[in-house]
């Protein structure tokens, strides 16, 4: 039978061992607490503590937080075994940077072994994001086996810049690649919380799509000559006057024009120029009536210059895009979206 050597009592805890008890015994519960909110160093010494913690008697437990005994088992409550386990137990509610000194603790003071954990994707999305003599330096410190996955993740141009910066790493001081391994740790080694809700093709449609339509068409050009693959990606985010019947279903034609001010909306159907089929869309998929009257009002309406009409196309997609957000209308993928 175990002698009781292990087990804590009251008279040998401490404030930091009690504020431990408590916050295991709330994550075992389910909770969800804000401790990332507290400073780095009280987050460092609470996962200390509680990797620390060991076994609670049932005693010290109803005197540290008495509500809770009855949820309690006969052991009353076991902290994780290490620091590895109280990090696993802890991630979700610590900060990344306190989560990143944790984890380099857990390396010995070295910061490779967790970088080289890494996902392979993570990895090569740190050789594109630093300078190429970093990429070079990561990637002597991965397996071997690993390093060629990465490798095989790199754009070529990339991988034949990284692989080259490889013959000048033979004199690198070891502190200097630790230290890099460290900054490392600390911008990639937690889990990263997105910077942006979108991904980068859809924030720039997004911009492109409220753009001037010769701007939107120079940067594409652009695009395609840099990164073909990139600039396909944000042609398909683009969603513009003529995409109108290719992405909103017929059902969501009257939603649009009880979203707009009647005058804009005529004005709207009245620019289409050379896009006249989305003219005749939107009016097919409206009551007789008020198609009717829209044409008539369209009929009526003097000539518009080329940017007077974009302007007016411009504010049809910005209510149509409110609506889109508001999740009143869905966009229809394109064929090559599926």
């Amino acid at each position: 039978m175990p002698d009781g050597s292990g087990v804590l009592f009251q008279r040998d805890l401490t404030r930091k061992q009690k504020a431990a008890l408590i916050v295991q015994l709330l994550i075992t519960d389910g909770q969800r607490m804000a401790l990332s909110q507290l400073p780095d160093e009280v987050q460092l010494e609470l996962t200390r503590q509680l990797a620390a913690l060991g076994i609670v008697d049932r005693v010290t437990m109803d005197a540290v937080i008495d509500e809770f005994v009855t949820e309690l088992d006969a052991m009353g409550l076991s902290g994780p075994q290490g620091m590895g386990a109280a990090l696993t137990t802890l991630s979700s509610h610590l900060s990344p940077s306190a989560a990143s000194r944790i984890k380099e603790e857990l390396s010995g003071g070295d910061p490779w072994p967790v970088i080289a954990a890494l996902p392979e994707h993570d990895l090569a999305r740190i050789m594109q994001r630093e300078a190429v003599e970093v990429g070079a330096i990561t990637l002597s410190k991965l397996p071997i086996p690993k390093a060629a996955e990465v490798l095989g993740l790199i754009h070529g141009s990339l991988a034949r810049r990284i692989t080259y910066a490889m013959s000048f790493t033979a004199d690198v001081h070891v502190d200097t690649v630790n230290d890099i391994g460290r900054a490392l740790l600390m911008d990639y080694g937690a889990t990263e919380v997105p910077v942006f809700k979108a991904p980068a093709p859809t924030r720039l449609g997004e911009i492109l799509t409220a753009s001037r339509s010769g701007t939107r068409d120079a940067v594409l050009q652009e695009l395609r000559q840099e990164d073909e693959a990139f600039a396909s990606e944000v042609r398909r985010a683009i969603f513009t006057f003529s995409d109108i019947p290719a992405r909103i279903a017929p059902p969501d034609m009257p939603k649009l024009a009880k979203a707009m001010a009647q005058p804009d909306l005529v004005r709207a159907l009245a620019a289409a120029g050379d896009a006249q089929e989305v003219t005749d869309y939107i009016l097919g998929n409206m009551s007789k009536r008020m198609a009717a009257q829209l044409s008539e009002e369209i009929a009526e309406l003097p000539p518009m210059s080329a940017a007077e009409a974009e302007d007016a196309q411009n504010l049809m997609m910005t209510a149509l895009r409110e609506l889109v957000e508001r999740g009143e209308v869905t966009l229809i993928h394109r064929m090559e979206e599926a």
